[in-house]
Protein backbone atom coordinates (compact mmCIF):
# COMPACT_ATOMS: atom_id res chain seq x y z
CA UNK A 1 0.00 0.00 0.00
CA UNK A 2 1.41 3.19 -0.93
CA UNK A 3 0.89 6.02 1.59
CA UNK A 4 1.94 9.58 1.54
CA UNK A 5 1.66 11.31 4.87
CA UNK A 6 0.49 14.90 4.56
CA UNK A 7 3.93 16.09 5.35
CA UNK A 8 5.19 14.21 2.31
CA UNK A 9 2.90 16.23 0.23
CA UNK A 10 3.19 18.99 1.49
CA UNK A 11 7.11 18.96 0.05
CA UNK A 12 6.72 17.61 -3.30
CA UNK A 13 6.98 20.04 -6.01
CA UNK A 14 5.75 21.14 -9.31
CA UNK A 15 8.97 19.95 -10.37
CA UNK A 16 8.70 15.95 -9.09
CA UNK A 17 6.06 15.45 -11.35
CA UNK A 18 7.54 16.78 -14.43
CA UNK A 19 8.39 15.07 -17.78
CA UNK A 20 11.16 16.03 -19.74
CA UNK A 21 10.16 16.56 -23.49
CA UNK A 22 12.89 16.78 -26.43
CA UNK A 23 12.04 19.48 -28.89
CA UNK A 24 12.42 18.79 -32.40
CA UNK A 25 15.19 21.03 -32.57
CA UNK A 26 17.09 19.02 -29.32
CA UNK A 27 16.49 16.03 -30.97
CA UNK A 28 18.34 17.59 -33.87
CA UNK A 29 21.26 18.38 -31.92
CA UNK A 30 20.98 15.11 -30.15
CA UNK A 31 21.11 13.13 -33.24
CA UNK A 32 23.99 15.05 -34.19
CA UNK A 33 26.06 14.78 -31.63
CA UNK A 34 25.40 10.80 -31.77
CA UNK A 35 27.17 10.97 -35.47
CA UNK A 36 29.91 12.97 -33.76
CA UNK A 37 30.50 11.10 -31.32
CA UNK A 38 30.26 7.69 -34.00
CA UNK A 39 32.81 9.09 -35.93
CA UNK A 40 35.27 9.80 -33.21
CA UNK A 41 34.81 6.16 -31.23
CA UNK A 42 35.74 5.14 -34.80
CA UNK A 43 38.86 7.13 -35.09
CA UNK A 44 39.91 6.76 -31.72
CA UNK A 45 39.75 2.57 -31.75
CA UNK A 46 41.74 2.96 -35.20
CA UNK A 47 44.12 5.22 -33.16
CA UNK A 48 44.33 3.04 -30.75
CA UNK A 49 45.17 0.21 -32.92
CA UNK A 50 47.97 1.73 -34.63
CA UNK A 51 49.39 3.16 -31.60
CA UNK A 52 49.37 -0.39 -30.02
CA UNK A 53 51.25 -1.36 -33.29
CA UNK A 54 53.44 1.52 -32.75
CA UNK A 55 54.27 -0.08 -29.55
CA UNK A 56 55.14 -3.71 -30.58
CA UNK A 57 57.26 -2.02 -33.52
CA UNK A 58 59.21 -0.55 -30.13
CA UNK A 59 59.68 -3.65 -28.67
CA UNK A 60 60.41 -5.51 -31.60
CA UNK A 61 62.68 -3.43 -33.33
CA UNK A 62 64.81 -1.88 -30.59
CA UNK A 63 66.35 -5.39 -29.29
CA UNK A 64 67.14 -5.83 -32.94
CA UNK A 65 69.02 -2.49 -34.27
CA UNK A 66 71.04 -0.94 -30.91
CA UNK A 67 72.85 -3.66 -29.77
CA UNK A 68 74.06 -3.88 -33.20
CA UNK A 69 75.11 -0.45 -32.90
CA UNK A 70 77.44 -0.68 -30.02
CA UNK A 71 75.03 1.29 -27.60
CA UNK A 72 74.79 0.26 -23.62
CA UNK A 73 72.20 -2.55 -22.83
CA UNK A 74 70.85 -0.27 -20.06
CA UNK A 75 70.75 2.52 -23.10
CA UNK A 76 68.84 -0.12 -25.44
CA UNK A 77 66.13 -1.32 -22.58
CA UNK A 78 64.58 2.31 -23.12
CA UNK A 79 63.24 1.84 -26.65
CA UNK A 80 61.50 -0.98 -25.49
CA UNK A 81 60.37 0.49 -22.15
CA UNK A 82 58.66 3.12 -24.55
CA UNK A 83 56.69 0.68 -26.49
CA UNK A 84 55.37 -1.02 -23.30
CA UNK A 85 54.28 2.49 -22.03
CA UNK A 86 52.72 3.26 -25.74
CA UNK A 87 50.85 -0.03 -25.25
CA UNK A 88 49.40 0.24 -22.18
CA UNK A 89 48.63 3.92 -22.11
CA UNK A 90 47.07 2.78 -25.19
CA UNK A 91 44.84 -0.20 -24.00
CA UNK A 92 43.90 2.63 -21.55
CA UNK A 93 42.02 4.92 -23.61
CA UNK A 94 39.79 1.72 -25.08
CA UNK A 95 37.36 3.02 -22.05
CA UNK A 96 36.39 6.07 -23.36
CA UNK A 97 36.30 5.62 -26.19
CA UNK A 98 33.77 2.34 -25.42
CA UNK A 99 31.80 4.76 -24.27
CA UNK A 100 31.48 7.10 -26.53
CA UNK A 101 30.55 4.40 -28.91
CA UNK A 102 27.73 3.67 -26.64
CA UNK A 103 26.61 6.61 -26.30
CA UNK A 104 26.68 7.19 -30.25
CA UNK A 105 24.15 3.80 -30.74
CA UNK A 106 22.04 4.15 -27.94
CA UNK A 107 21.80 7.77 -29.47
CA UNK A 108 20.51 6.59 -32.15
CA UNK A 109 18.12 4.14 -31.33
CA UNK A 110 16.46 5.98 -28.51
CA UNK A 111 15.73 8.32 -31.01
CA UNK A 112 14.88 6.01 -33.52
CA UNK A 113 12.14 4.04 -31.26
CA UNK A 114 11.59 7.00 -29.52
CA UNK A 115 12.55 5.02 -26.08
CA UNK A 116 12.98 7.13 -22.85
CA UNK A 117 15.02 3.79 -21.51
CA UNK A 118 17.90 3.77 -24.07
CA UNK A 119 17.99 7.34 -24.35
CA UNK A 120 19.12 7.38 -20.26
CA UNK A 121 21.52 4.81 -21.38
CA UNK A 122 22.98 7.12 -23.59
CA UNK A 123 23.52 9.60 -21.02
CA UNK A 124 25.19 7.39 -18.65
CA UNK A 125 27.72 6.31 -21.19
CA UNK A 126 27.98 10.21 -22.18
CA UNK A 127 28.67 10.98 -18.45
CA UNK A 128 30.85 8.16 -17.86
CA UNK A 129 33.17 9.24 -20.67
CA UNK A 130 33.52 12.87 -19.65
CA UNK A 131 34.20 11.10 -15.83
CA UNK A 132 36.75 8.97 -17.30
CA UNK A 133 38.10 12.01 -18.78
CA UNK A 134 38.09 14.44 -15.91
CA UNK A 135 39.54 12.01 -13.67
CA UNK A 136 42.59 11.16 -15.88
CA UNK A 137 43.07 14.79 -16.81
CA UNK A 138 43.14 15.31 -12.80
CA UNK A 139 45.81 12.76 -12.86
CA UNK A 140 47.92 14.16 -15.49
CA UNK A 141 47.91 17.55 -14.03
CA UNK A 142 48.93 15.72 -10.47
CA UNK A 143 51.49 14.25 -12.41
CA UNK A 144 52.71 17.54 -14.14
CA UNK A 145 52.58 19.50 -10.33
CA UNK A 146 54.98 16.93 -8.87
CA UNK A 147 57.66 17.15 -11.99
CA UNK A 148 57.46 21.14 -11.72
CA UNK A 149 58.35 20.31 -7.77
CA UNK A 150 61.04 17.74 -8.55
CA UNK A 151 62.43 19.75 -11.01
CA UNK A 152 62.38 23.02 -8.39
CA UNK A 153 64.01 20.96 -5.48
CA UNK A 154 66.45 19.46 -8.15
CA UNK A 155 67.24 22.80 -9.43
CA UNK A 156 68.06 24.15 -5.99
CA UNK A 157 69.75 21.14 -4.93
CA UNK A 158 72.03 21.36 -7.99
CA UNK A 159 72.67 25.60 -7.64
CA UNK A 160 73.92 24.32 -4.12
CA UNK A 161 76.15 22.16 -4.58
CA UNK A 162 78.07 24.64 -6.91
Amino acid sequence: MDYNSPIETENKSVFDSFELQLTLQAQSFLRETGRWAMFLAIVGFISIGLWILLGIFYIAMAGNMFPQQGMPASMSMIFPAMGGIIIVSSLLFIFPTVYLLKFASKTKEALADKNTEKLTEAFENHKSFYKFIGIFTIIVISFYILFFIFAIIGGIAGAASM
